[in-house]
């Protein structure tokens, strides 16, 4: 299966792209972990640390450039909100996430960019902004929800 997403990744991703990764990158040791990351294209990786991701510094040991729990991206005039799990946002322009699997791919202004959504591919920029140009997208066709967490 890893390499199935590795090919993936790498015919969507080039070497001058900056990645965002929401989370869950992995549940294997270092070296592993380390195995693919290094197999993947990319300029420069970002980890917006998931529920099944190690500590901060054993995902920079794996070879993450950056990690963070949440991350404000401004780009275009947009103000996107970057998390791994959904979390509603009255004070930017969307809320891009992960976590939530097939559960939803739009929830007012919150976009799952989850790999179960997209056949399993990275989702680009400007899939996104595609996806904020459609008519279920905005604050006010927001919709509470429950996702389940471990457990339930």
């Amino acid at each position: 299966m890893n390499e199935y997403l590795i090919a993936y990744w790498n015919n969507v991703v080039t070497n001058n792209d900056i990645v965002y990764y929401l989370g869950d990158f992995g549940l294997a040791s270092k070296c592993v972990l380390q195995n693919i990351l290094s197999k993947l294209k990319r300029k420069k990786i970002i980890l917006i640390r998931g529920n099944h991701d190690k500590s901060e510094q054993f995902m920079l040991d794996v070879g993450f450039d950056e990690v963070h729990k949440y991350m404000e991206f401004k780009k275009d005039k947009l103000n996107l909100f970057l998390s791994h799990v959904p979390m509603y946002t009255p004070y930017h322009d969307a809320c891009i996430c992960g976590h939530s699997h097939q559960a939803f791919k739009v929830n007012g202004n919150i976009i799952n960019v989850g790999v179960d959504n997209f056949a399993f591919k990275p989702v680009a920029y400007e899939d996104i902004l595609e996806i904020m140009k459609r008519e279920q997208f905005g604050k006010e066709n927001f919709k509470p929800m429950h996702i389940p967490t471990e457990g339930e």
